[in-house]
């Protein structure tokens, strides 16, 4: 299944049909029935609208099931598993997800070697997983593995050793290495774009992460060039309210913001938050990190310091409870909290002065 736009239009159409008949059959089909084919089809379908809750227990459904007639290491049962812990990271379960893929990962290299395909794919995982920990240096290790044996193996150019080459500079990026991700970025997209076409997925995430790269060093015209092509397309292939649309918006209100741009700013994040809240839940990590990112801009250009304290409040609240205290973005934004605490107490005090 890929994500060309009429099927995902048709997909839309179809997810809820699909769950309103598999409540109803459960009134009258016996708990002994099992269909994997059916299953793995609508897993897949719902993973692709973005309805992960619904993904999560069809998975779970079907790796129970394989797991009792193939055995835990079979391939087909590790597929599986890799599908379950990619729906849990897109619902930011990454505890969840690591254990997972750290089975499929050891798994695959005792069936077939370090260096296979799939082996190389279950440490790209991971490492994408690591990465979302923010334990940097792990996530940089493997990918630098994966990349280099994918580059012996299949080429430089192979859209694979890009995807790897990709996952790499965002480790790069995260670091503060931003000329190396930089380098690497540009490679992805101009080959992707060569490639697959200028408006394919996998190109626009290319020129998504390009972007970012682009921001971290100041580079706002050219980030907001990118951005805007990437949210558009998104938007006309996946539909507004797609969690990759609304990464998209994230990013550029994220650039118009630092170009001082605040009524677009808030215009765009006001949606991401609110479509987030109600497809993924108000205390997903992409609700509560869209959370922050309208309180700063509250706070920064709009002199709403009363509203993005609360707004700030609830989310690293938020954070504290799903990500955990030691996290690097829960420690960053509960730094930010800080200061726009003792921000707000300096003012008051130089009230009654």
């Amino acid at each position: 299944m890929d994500y060309q736009g009429d099927s995902y239009r048709f997909w839309t159409l179809l997810a809820p049909h699909i769950k309103k008949n598999g409540e109803h059959a459960v009134e009258w089909i016996s708990d002994d029935q099992y269909y994997d084919d059916q299953h793995v089809r609508f897993a897949f379908l719902f993973d692709r609208v973005g309805d992960w809750n619904e993904a999560e227990k069809m998975w779970s459904e079907i790796l129970n099931a394989r797991e009792a007639r193939l055995g835990k290491d079979h391939p087909d049962t590790l597929t599986v598993m890799d599908n379950l812990a990619a729906t849990y990271m897109n619902q930011g379960k990454w505890k969840e997800a690591e254990g997972l893929q750290v089975n499929v990962m050891e798994a695959r290299k005792e069936r077939l070697g370090a260096f296979n395909p799939s082996t190389l794919t279950a440490m790209g995982n991971l490492a994408v997983t690591y990465m979302n920990q923010g334990r940097w240096k792990e996530a940089e290790d493997l990918n630098m593995n994966v990349m280099e044996a994918r580059k012996e193996k299949l080429g430089a150019l192979h859209p694979d050793t890009l995807t790897a080459m990709g996952n790499l500079a965002a480790t790069y990026m995260n670091q503060g290495k931003w000329k190396e991700a930089e380098s690497l970025e540009v490679t992805v997209m101009e080959a992707m774009k060569e490639r697959l076409g200028a408006l394919h997925p996998v190109t626009l995430t290319a020129m998504g992460n390009l972007a970012a790269t682009y921001m971290k060093q100041g580079k706002w015209k050219e980030a907001e060039s990118l951005e805007v092509t990437v949210m558009k397309a998104k938007k006309e292939k996946l539909g507004a309210l797609h969690p990759n649309t609304l990464t998209a918006m994230g990013n550029l209100a994220a650039t118009y913001m630092k170009q001082g741009k605040w009524k677009e700013a808030e215009s765009l994040q006001v949606n991401v938050m609110e479509a987030r809240k109600e497809k993924l839940g108000a205390f997903h990590p992409d609700t509560l990190a869209a959370m922050a990112n309208l309180a700063f801009i509250y706070d920064k250009g709009q002199n709403k310091v009363k509203e993005a304290k609360e707004l700030l409040d609830a989310s690293v609240k938020g954070m504290q409870q799903v990500l955990g205290l030691g996290h690097p973005t829960t420690i960053y934004y509960m730094q930010v909290l800080n200061m726009m605490s003792q921000r707000e107490s300096s003012t008051d005090s130089q009230r009654f002065v």
